[in-house]
């Protein structure tokens, strides 16, 4: 290991209680396969928590300022990297990776004397959705999930080569059941990345019903969040499967499912200014208008945090 890495370790495992703005404080934990960053905002008493779930761009993709106008309603709210959380792991890609990474991160922050551990909730966009409805099936210390852009179903890995055969997660050791994406009509140097999940569903019909997750077995209400322009991933059709399940099921607790019909892929997260030009176009980057993503964003936000006040604060 090289002495960059090294001093880059020893400084993150050694870095507790970093400043942030707003009284904000941040406190840094690296174990051998995640990696997070806690904002507690000051309180005198013990808050709610969010777990964040970043996409397939990398664990922490969830940004810091993100995080703390998360802390800013109210939340104590750990930025887990479930994988790139790290300088050394950079490289790392989403395929075969342990559900139980964030079973280990619940366990460590429920133990914080600046938390009430009755009140966890987990964020998830993309596929980091997928992995919030997944975790929250099998772990009923999560008593809210909120899931924007999300999969109904375990998918392949993602790697840079092509014909990837590998799950996404794994459960006590063995890979998940998945669904493999699929040569679309379109052909494989389609720009709407969309297409390879969408041909995957249909051509891999079989695959589907093993690999569906069992959101049903979710202890608390439950947030989506869709775009019908959605380039990266069908997230539309796969919410709607989520909600006409957990309706089908009898689901006990809230299920709420925000649908924007002109916005894509990027409707989550903090608004760029409108007066930055490259930041505004970057939100249609996957799918639908400029406008219609940053009124999604304005919408979801709100929504998210009304919804967990009402599960956690109003209860």
């Amino acid at each position: 290991m090289s002495s960059r890495i090294i001093m880059f370790l020893f400084a993150v495992l050694t870095s507790q209680g970093v400043k942030a703005s707003d009284s904000i404080r941040i406190e840094t934990v690296v174990r051998s396969d995640w990696g997070a960053y806690i904002h507690f905002p000051a309180s005198q008493k013990p808050l709610p928590v969010i777990i964040t779930l970043g996409g397939a761009e990398g664990g922490l993709s969830f940004i810091e300022e993100e995080a703390n106008a998360m802390a800013r309603e109210g939340f104590v709210v750990m930025r887990l990297g479930y994988f790139k959380y790290s300088k050394s792991t950079s490289k790392q890609t989403l395929k075969e990776i342990r559900v139980e990474k964030v079973f280990e991160a619940i366990d460590y922050i429920a133990k914080s004397p600046f938390v009430d551990r009755s009140k966890i909730a987990l964020i998830g966009v993309s596929k980091g959705a997928e992995l919030a409805l997944l975790v929250g099936s099998k772990n009923s210390s999560v008593k809210a999930v909120v899931a924007h852009v999300p999969s109904h179903v375990v998918w392949y890995g993602m790697e840079k080569r092509k014909g990837l055969n590998k799950s996404s997660w794994t459960y006590e050791g063995k890979p998940l059941p998945f669904v493999p994406f699929a040569k679309p009509k379109s052909g494989w140097f389609t720009k709407r990345i969309a297409e390879f999940y969408e041909a995957g569903l249909e051509k891999n019909a079989d695959k589907v019903p093993s690999a569906i997750i069992e959101v049903e077995k979710i202890s608390g209400p439950v947030l989506l969040s869709s775009g019908a322009k959605d380039a990266i991933w069908p997230s539309f059709f796969m919410a709607n499967e989520i909600d006409n399940r957990l309706k089908s099921k009898s689901f006990p607790f809230e299920v709420k499912h925000l649908h924007f019909p002109e916005a894509g892929h990027g409707i989550f997260g903090i608004l760029p200014d409108e007066n930055d030009e490259k930041a505004m176009n970057q939100l249609a980057d996957g799918g639908g208008g400029v406008q219609a993503n940053y009124r999604a964003r304005q919408q979801t936000w709100t929504e998210t945090f009304l919804f967990l006040k009402k599960v956690f604060v109003h209860d």
